[in-house]
């Protein structure tokens, strides 16, 4: 499944994207890099159709209506009713796509969720209400997948765990959309980065390709600087 998004605006009372131009292709793994209010959740959130652009042009290979069901999101902020139990709501996701509850047990299981699968959702302490809103996102094997900052609240190894987790959806040619403000993160999973400030895009590409895009020079890694470095080189 291929998203196309051309000079994307999206306006408040002043732009939150602007001009923001990124094709989302299979098999690949895009992060969103940035600090807070530079537009990476709202352009997760024209990309998947929550919020309209002011102008601009998003374009796809499927319709609106297949593309819900081809696609997985974990938003930051998402929230579930707080009498609902979390094999209920996984329930409500199962209806409508082509996951099954054979494989949705394996995710509860490997995030420790198995247990609680008739536990209400409120009841979940704020790590284990992220990774539930991961496996609510794979719940019907999605053929791309929003994260939106998934490690929020989730202790280190879990932290791990995750990431761990998401290097081998990447590997099995999962494409995937993610933000995070852990940039070593990004950098294990994503292969592809796109630098927001302001709503606008500073650059976007592979490492190699905004090295130089964004003349990032390290005397200490001449010849691959780490994302960290990048990122204070860029925004400071």
């Amino acid at each position: 499944m291929r998203i196309e998004a051309k000079n994307l605006c999206r306006n408040y009372k002043g732009f939150a994207l602007n001009n923001v131009t990124l094709t989302v292709e299979p098999n690949r793994t895009i992060g969103l890099v940035g600090p807070n209010g530079s537009g990476k959740t709202t352009l997760i959130h024209c990309l998947i159709g929550i919020e309209k652009p002011s102008s601009g042009l998003i374009k796809m290979d499927v319709s609106r209506r297949t593309l819900y069901k081809k696609i997985g999101v974990q938003l930051q902020d998402g929230s579930y009713h707080s009498k609902i139990r979390l094999y209920e709501m996984l329930d409500l996701i199962l209806v409508n796509g082509d996951g099954n509850w054979a494989y949705v047990d394996t995710l509860l299981e490997k995030f420790n969720l198995l247990k609680k699968k008739k536990a209400y959702v409120s009841n979940l302490s704020g790590g284990e209400k992220q990774k539930f809103s991961l496996v609510a996102a794979l719940a019907n094997r999605p053929e791309l997948l929003f994260l939106d900052e998934v490690t929020s609240n989730v202790d280190q190894i879990n932290r791990k765990d995750i990431i761990q987790f998401l290097n081998e959806l990447k590997e099995s040619g999962q494409s995937i959309v993610m933000t995070s403000h852990y940039l070593d993160e990004l950098e294990a999973v994503c292969d592809y980065f796109v630098f927001l400030k302001d709503g606008e895009v500073l650059g976007q590409g592979t490492k190699n390709d905004l090295i130089k895009a964004l003349n990032v020079k390290s005397e200490m890694h001449p010849m691959s600087p780490s994302l960290e470095y990048m990122y204070e080189a860029v925004y400071r």
